[in-house]
């Protein structure tokens, strides 16, 4: 025989196939009494042997010896045992020596057949009810390897938390859930509680979870009755004084029920919560007072919002106002966990909301620096909302939340006097929260009173910025000094060598075709000549200056003076004009009245050559004006095509 494994035949060999039809499936199980044995005779021996042991039938399965003391309560004491014929550790409640009486022992019964009635995956399972040799009952049930939710709750560092440190309270919610599936169970069987609190729910090392201790529990089931102990039989407070429903304190409040149970769910999560039970006091009667009164409870600001509310809910004084069914409490707890993050968003994003209450206050006086800072956490708070609500949608917290941090934002805009920003973000809120909307619509009263303020200031820029028709102004300067300037240089040329010779209707005619040239060009070119308030005044006043020179003329020929010299006068007139239009409205126009009023004071000393002073004039200022137009012009393109560069 080598040490390789057995080829086919080597391998059928080993086994004994007699049992084995040739037309059985092979997906069919093979009994025992068919299944291929070892032909080894030894082999077939032992298990012949064993199978002779298991087929004796241990006759005493209901044995219980008890081996070790557990834990010891008011009244009673558990104890490890083993159950003979299984073998299997179980756990017997029984009586203290001191409670050997009757109606104790009616109470261990009761609690026995209770918990027997209410068989679910997370209420201990009671195997037997059975009389001990003193006449006791014994109650054989399930033993859990496992710890008081208590002691967890109350020791964050419990090794049964190692494995959910990064998650205590989703543990705890956990657990709550199973006491909840448990809770509703025995209610669809009638079973009421009664003493729902920490203290009786273990945690197995398997997180198995079971709600134990139903010593105290009611039926209200008429088929019970006899069997079981009844609500309206209930003559005495039942339950833990630090956990108590109103209606078991003062019977006139409400019939005992379902609800409450409900309520001491509530009063437990407020110990998960919390880590103590909702009612203190120095003695039982203190505390059962704070259970009669029943007062909302209060939390601290780390308990999520969302959990406290189902904890006033559940623990409300009236039952009506109470979650209708344990099953009810569940699915709040569920809603909780999935909606979890959502909710954590949210409950950071109104501390980040509190933390900029200093920025809003400085709004109007932040530097660029503190702007941008100010701008960087809005949007982190506002990310965080908007996550919320992704995660949730039905978060009416975020959507508070984010309609807050858009109205603060929107604030912060309008204080600013930014009002199309503010315009902007009040836009973008597309789902406001009610509580809000009186809030929001002044805000937006503001922000339209704002944006019409800066559209009226925008208008009046707009009718006094002459920036729009400084290039126009300069070609039209230029057109009219090239159509009535160079009409001097050639009547001076003519002038001198004896070809022309001015007489002073020549000057009324001059002044009139400058007056209707500059009117027409004006009127040819008016939508960018004169493309606001401004320009057309600057256009007014050049041909109200020229038609009062021309008037001047008209009026100086009718009196006589028919000097060349007199038009001195005018330029020195026009000139005046100009440099008041300069003085209130465009210093440029300095060079043209700079110009003329020098022009008027060479005629009156050089007269024969008033019509090349003219023209040099008429050169000098206007050419100037124009080119510091223009430059103005392109200056203003390169300052705006720098500030448009990402």
């Amino acid at each position: 025989m080598t040490d390789g494994p057995l080829d086919k035949e080597e391998f059928a060999a080993t086994l004994d196939l007699s049992g084995v039809g040739a037309g059985r499936r092979p997906d069919a199980t093979l009994e025992p009494t068919m299944a291929p044995r070892f032909r080894r005779d030894r082999r077939r021996e032992i298990a012949l042997a064993h199978k002779r042991s298991l087929a004796q039938v241990d006759d005493s399965g209901h044995t219980i010896k008890i081996k070790a003391p557990i834990a010891e309560g008011g009244m009673g004491k558990i104890l490890l045992a083993e159950q003979g014929g299984l073998r299997r550790e179980v756990a017997a409640k029984t009586l203290k020596d001191e409670f050997l009486e009757r109606d104790f022992a009616e109470r261990l019964t009761r609690e026995a057949r209770v918990t027997g009635l209410v068989e679910h995956p997370n209420i201990v399972p009671v195997y037997s009810l059975q009389v001990d040799e003193r006449g006791a009952p014994l109650m054989v049930m399930k033993r859990i390897e496992g710890v008081s939710w208590r002691a967890i709750i109350r020791d964050p560092s419990h090794p049964m938390l190692d494995g959910d440190r990064d998650d205590v309270l989703g543990f705890h919610l956990r657990v709550f859930t199973n006491v909840c599936d448990a809770l509703s169970y025995a209610h669809s069987r009638g079973v009421l509680h009664l003493d729902v609190k920490p203290d009786n729910v273990m945690v197995g090392g398997f997180r198995d979870t079971y709600l134990v201790d139903w010593g105290v529990a009611c039926s209200t089931r008429e088929e019970h009755r006899g069997f079981l102990p009844m609500v309206d039989e209930t003559t005495e407070i039942l339950g833990t004084p630090a956990y108590l429903a109103p209606e078991v304190v003062d019977p006139k409040l409400a019939t005992i029920g379902p609800r409450t149970d409900v309520f001491l769910l509530g009063a437990t999560l407020y110990e998960v919560l919390t880590r103590s039970p909702p009612y203190r006091g120095e003695t039982v009667r203190d505390i059962l007072y704070e259970a009669y009164l029943a007062k909302p409870p209060e939390f601290p600001d780390s308990v999520p919002k969302e959990l406290a509310a189902i904890v006033r809910r559940a623990m409300s004084h009236k039952p009506s106002d109470r979650f209708a069914s344990a099953d009810d409490v569940r699915r709040a707890i569920e809603r909780y966990l999935r909606h979890r993050t959502s909710t954590k968003l949210t409950e950071q994003g109104f501390a980040d909301l509190d933390a900029m209450k200093d920025l809003l206050a400085a709004a109007d006086g932040l530097p660029p620096a503190g702007v941008s800072r100010a701008l960087r956490k809005f949007s982190e708070c506002r990310f965080g909302f908007t996550q919320a609500l992704r995660e949730w949608p039905e978060n009416a917290a975020a959507n508070d939340g984010m309609s807050a941090v858009t109205v603060a934002l929107a604030r912060f805009h309008v204080v600013r006097r930014e009002f199309a920003a503010a315009g902007s973000v009040l836009d973008e809120l597309v789902t406001p929260s009610p509580e809000r909307g009186p809030e929001l619509e002044r805000l937006r009263s503001e922000v339209r009173a704002g944006l019409d303020d800066v559209d009226r200031l925008l208008e009046i820029r707009e009718h006094h910025d002459d920036a729009r028709s400084r290039v126009a102004r300069a070609y039209y300067v230029l057109a009219i000094v090239g159509l009535l300037v160079s009409p001097m240089f050639v009547g001076w040329g003519l002038e001198q060598v004896g070809l022309y010779h001015w007489v002073p209707w020549h000057s009324v005619a001059y002044m009139g075709a400058m007056l209707v040239i500059g009117m027409s060009g004006a009127l040819l070119m008016r939508r960018t000549l004169m493309p606001n308030r401004v320009s057309r005044r600057f256009v007014l006043a050049f041909g109200f200056i020229a038609a009062s020179i021309f008037v001047r003329r008209l009026i100086a020929d009718q009196l006589g003076h028919r000097e060349q010299a007199d038009v001195s006068m005018d330029m020195f007139l026009f000139g005046t004009g100009i440099g008041v239009v300069g003085l209130m409205t465009d210093r440029r126009f300095f060079a043209v009245a700079s110009a003329c009023m020098s022009s008027g004071v060479g005629i009156a000393f050089f007269p024969e050559h008033t019509m090349l002073l003219i023209g040099i004039a008429g050169v000098l200022g206007p050419v100037t004006t124009a080119a510091l137009w223009l430059h103005s012009d392109r200056v203003s393109r390169k300052r705006t095509s720098r500030s448009s560069l990402p």
